[in-house]
């Protein structure tokens, strides 16, 4: 996983411009034009510095293309903020974050604007991986010692419904009945988690995720971003 950290510089033409929500992402655009989506990491209280997740992903053309502006280090434009699942720092309501891959950077955005606007919402956190080393920034959110976040980490490399965590998913939805439950992660991951949730009760209306609107499930060309 690569850590990639942005500066808007003054004058530059997002530097007066560009503002985000918490579990928003943008777009970082190729010079030939085409858009490679990121989650943004970090809070909307640290601009000018906006902080990406990136893991490169052999055969994708997207992911090429970014580890060729990467290792040559090309000038670039950004292009956002995109997606409407985002919850503002000083929202007092309480969520369930669930999150795989890179999709921990979408919820750890949303912890960290929770952290610096000092919220005291419950936060509830999932984060799924495949191995202990996978769930790389739990060290970042233990630091914060939050009495408001209950952060449940689970590494289980299967990838079906008998995964760990997707069961915990169906055993404990009906805990979370009264809360928005935002999924961040990939296609095939957040289809899972619904699938999870849904055998244990909870409506799939109640269930939040940029996946929804850039990958419906009855797209079969749908692929993992």
């Amino acid at each position: 996983m690569q850590q990639i950290v942005l500066r808007l510089i003054d004058g530059d033409q997002h530097s007066d411009t560009f503002s985000f929500l918490a579990g928003q992402y943008l777009e970082i655009v190729h010079p030939n034009g085409t858009g490679i989506p990121l989650s943004i990491a970090s809070s909307p209280q640290r601009l000018p510095e906006i902080h990406l997740h990136y893991q490169s992903t052999p055969g994708l053309d997207a992911a090429a293309l970014l580890d060729e502006l990467l290792l040559t280090g090309s000038r670039f434009s950004i292009r956002g903020p995109l997606g409407k699942v985002f919850a503002a720092g000083d929202d007092d309501g309480r969520l369930l974050l669930v999150c795989g891959g890179t999709g921990a950077a979408q919820a750890l955005a949303i912890i960290s604007d929770r952290h610096l606007c000092r919220s005291t919402a419950q936060v509830t956190l999932l984060d799924f991986g495949e191995t202990d080393e996978s769930l790389y920034y739990r060290d970042e959110l233990d630091a914060l010692k939050a009495p408001w976040l209950e952060a449940i980490y689970v590494a289980d490399p299967t990838r079906s419904q008998e995964n760990a965590g997707m069961r915990w998913l169906t055993d404990h939805a009906a805990d979370y009945h009264d809360q928005r439950v935002l999924i961040c992660g990939a296609p095939a991951f957040v289809y899972a988690a619904v699938d999870s949730l849904v055998a244990g009760g909870m409506p799939e209306e109640q269930l939040e995720s940029d996946v929804f609107a850039y990958a419906p499930r009855d797209d079969a060309s749908a692929a993992d971003r």
